[in-house]
């Protein structure tokens, strides 16, 4: 177990139960990625398989661009597999997909007896195989989910609230367990946090440093033409629901062509496909857009929650290399 003076001082007074989740009042003074309290996580339905897991509340930055808390989880590998390497292990940043806006939903306070357990629960696979590469993970739980109030609600498919959350667990972790994590990161989201990491690798650079690459899978695009359609509008405009973003970092964009509910090419709207043409087009002088596709059969119906989240499961071996690689480069982007 981790014993460093940074997180025994945010460990002394964390409370107990539910009780961590409630911010205090007025929130402490600092900046974002500054711990509040940290504790084990004792929640075995959310612990990441195989590491040193830790439930963390941090100072975040709301969807007004005022100071929060967010809650969410930090997770070691095991030490004994896999000893701290020279300049710490590197990071992945999980962005969770869709999971309802209730406190209990989310990933770090699921206990296994809601609607959402099963979306919780299946990343924990993937996250797990992460752990066994070496390298930690961070999973927040997005703004005021888990620590919501009736006055302060989820704000929910918010992209920049989204990747607040995603970035600022980052520092936390590095503040938490300085010399154990290092400098190097990734992010990786699916659906909602799909979308989450994309707006992080926008937001990213000069707020979090060390950024090497982002994988977005199956990722919650156009929603605006999707809500007009359900109005029964004629028109659907390519442009409200989710603006071309520039990114400068390499992207990875995977989807099942065959996914029905965050669709590749549900005509006449608009989905994952016309988004690779968009941010490739924003971001044409990079060349940094890659597009995995997998085309009907390539993953299999029948596995758990269907095709849109076994496209985890299916995509990890391409992942887990494609993230290797820039986890292991030479020296992490700025």
């Amino acid at each position: 177990m981790s014993t460093g003076s940074s997180l025994a001082a945010f460990t002394t007074d964390a409370p107990a139960g539910d009780a961590f989740y409630t911010p205090p009042i007025p929130l402490p003074d600092g900046a974002p990625g500054d711990p509040i309290h940290v504790r084990p996580l004792d929640n075995p339905a959310a612990a990441v398989p195989g590491g040193e897991n830790w439930l963390v509340l941090h100072r975040s930055e709301g969807v007004d661009g005022g100071p929060v808390a967010t809650s969410g989880i930090i997770a070691l590998p095991d030490h004994t597999a896999h000893p701290v390497p020279v300049g710490g292990y590197p990071l992945v940043s999980w962005a969770h997909g869709t999971v309802g806006v209730a406190n209990r939903c989310a990933p770090s306070r699921d206990r296994g007896d809601t609607g959402a357990s099963p979306m919780n629960a299946y990343p924990l696979t993937l996250l797990g195989h992460f752990l066994d590469q070496g390298w930690a993970v961070a999973m927040t739980d997005y703004e005021a989910l888990g620590t919501g109030t009736a006055q302060h609600l989820h704000p929910y498919l918010c992209g920049r609230s989204e990747a607040m959350g995603v970035l600022d667990i980052v520092t936390a972790a590095r503040r938490l367990f300085p010399g154990e994590i290092g400098e190097r990161f990734a992010i990786v989201g699916h659906s909602q946090g799909g979308q989450a990491a994309l707006f992080a690798a926008h937001h990213g650079p000069g707020r979090v440093e060390g950024l090497t690459g982002v994988a977005a899978i199956a990722p919650a695009n156009h929603l605006l033409g999707l809500v007009r359609g359900g109005a029964t509008l004629d028109q659907v405009n390519s442009g409200f629901a989710f603006t071309p973003l520039p990114l400068t970092v390499p992207v990875r964009i995977t989807q099942a062509a065959d996914d029905e509910r965050v669709r590749a090419d549900p005509a006449p709207l608009l989905g994952t496909d016309a988004l690779v043409e968009e941010l490739t087009a924003t971001n044409s002088g990079r060349g940094n857009i890659h597009y995995r596709r997998y085309e009907p059969g390539a993953v299999p119906a029948g596995e758990p929650l269907g095709i849109h989240f076994a496209t985890i499961g299916h995509d990890t071996p391409e992942l887990t290399e494609w993230l290797a690689a820039l986890l292991t480069a030479a020296e992490p982007a700025g």
